[in-house]
């Protein structure tokens, strides 16, 4: 039967990709509409969907007050006629993508006519593929390992306890997708990370375990490497599955060559709460990789870290016999972040999500780096930091850019339970 509709204009949000303070239920409904226009391009082959997501527009909620807060902010107001112009320019592109974000160009020395007129120049709008990890028909991804994660069998998981419950660290994370890229893939070198991201933290109780498997994609050649997706879901015992983390993991003939440092820091010499930090942090004993903590300033921190030893002394059956990158010194970095909120805002936070990660050698030195993480912005509730590993010699053996943290106080209660909620063994008489 033939299908009468011709176009559906769904109206979303920007909120819905780059949120906003007190909106968490109106950003969640507005990606709801997203993904609802994405099935209903998928059911309407022959019918034009655009789900567009709008910043602000001029006129209707937005009152004289709101207009001067999105000012403040730096946020143009999307002019009516333009607006409308954009909508049915939308319905003609030839791409066919569902999701939009348009944002207004942001003017304030000019009139508002000379704003029009320049939103109009600038094709009306700024046009940018909404979440970028998701395509309208993504690449098929395929199962590449399973195990099931327990305390017993992973004992590295009571070193690392929120909240009376063992979380898998975001260093493991990275270092198991690295091995879903890097299977069917003889004799590639590991070079790094791209886009990684935490959705759901993975946890583990005590007495329970976790079914948690890699999905990777196929290898796409970029500028000579090879860059998987990858994933790592679990599936609960109703059988509904989660996706815990994401990346894309950059894999080549040869370690990428050694990029320069960046330029140094003014860092002060450490106070003595920098002489007892995992006082501080809620890490257990096998996490406690900070050696010492060298300078910290608004700036950042410094410190030298011990690496890794072999998988086998964390866990049993590891996937591979020698680690990819080093999670302890990673974790350490993201140690040293978590250290330098609480001691400089009071905040506790966590690692989320990174943009880039490089590595400049085969592998970490067998005992300890010099890390040293510069804080790019803080704000309440999220900091951005770059991070660099140093060899003794000097060389930077790895980098990670744009990494971000999130957290707030109230956070400190649960880093305060750091270990594990046992059941009360049951009395039989």
């Amino acid at each position: 039967e033939r299908d009468p509709l011709r176009a559906i204009a769904l109206f979303s949000s920007s909120t819905a990709r780059f949120g906003r303070k007190g909106q968490c239920d109106y950003a969640a409904a507005n990606e709801v509409l997203n993904k609802m226009g994405r099935w209903l391009a998928s059911r309407r082959p022959d019918c034009r969907v655009a789900s567009i997501n709008w910043g602000p527009w001029e006129g209707g909620m937005v009152t004289p007050e709101l207009r001067r807060v999105f000012e403040s902010e730096g946020v143009g107001l999307i002019p009516l006629k333009s607006g409308a112009e954009f909508l049915l320019a939308e319905w003609s592109r030839s791409d066919r993508e569902v999701e939009s974000i348009v944002l207004a160009p942001h003017a304030t020395s000019e009139p508002q006519a000379t704003a029009e007129r320049a939103i109009a120049d600038k094709a009306i709008a700024e046009r940018a593929t909404a979440s970028p990890q998701v395509a309208d028909h993504p690449a098929p991804m395929h199962p590449v390992w399973e195990r099931a994660v327990c305390v017993e069998s992973h004992p590295i998981l009571e070193s690392h306890v929120l909240d009376g419950r063992a979380v898998l660290p975001f260093a493991l994370h990275l270092e198991w997708l690295g091995h879903a890229a890097m299977h069917g893939q003889p004799g590639i070198a590991f070079v790094g990370w791209d886009d990684a991201q935490i959705l759901l933290g993975a946890k583990v109780e005590a007495e329970g375990s976790l079914d948690l498997f890699a999905l990777a994609g196929r290898p796409e050649k970029t500028e000579g490497n090879l860059h998987i997706r990858a994933e790592l879901h679990s599936r609960g015992r109703n059988g509904r599955e989660s996706i815990h983390s994401r990346a894309t993991v950059i894999l080549g003939q040869r370690p990428t060559p050694a990029e320069s440092a960046r330029p140094a820091l003014l860092l002060h010499p450490p106070g003595p709460a920098a002489l007892r930090p995992y006082e501080r942090l809620f890490h257990g004993e096998q996490l406690h990789a900070i050696e010492r903590i060298t300078g910290i300033s608004d700036q950042g921190i410094e410190a030298v870290v011990r690496c890794a030893p072999p998988p086998s002394s964390w866990f049993a059956e590891p996937l591979r016999t020698n680690w990819l990158a080093d999670p302890l010194a990673i974790d350490a970095a993201f140690q040293l972040v978590v250290f330098w909120s609480m001691e400089r805002r009071g905040i506790p936070v966590l690692p989320t999500r990174f943009r880039r990660y490089r590595q400049f050698a085969p592998s970490f030195p067998p005992t300890s780096v010099r890390v040293l993480v510069e804080v790019l912005s803080a704000s309440d509730l999220k900091l951005r930091v770059h991070i660099e590993w140093f060899a003794e010699s000097g060389a930077v053996v790895a980098r990670l850019d744009d990494g971000e943290f999130v957290g707030d106080a109230g956070m400190a209660s649960a880093f305060r339970r750091n270990r594990l909620i046992r059941s009360a063994p049951v009395m039989i008489s």
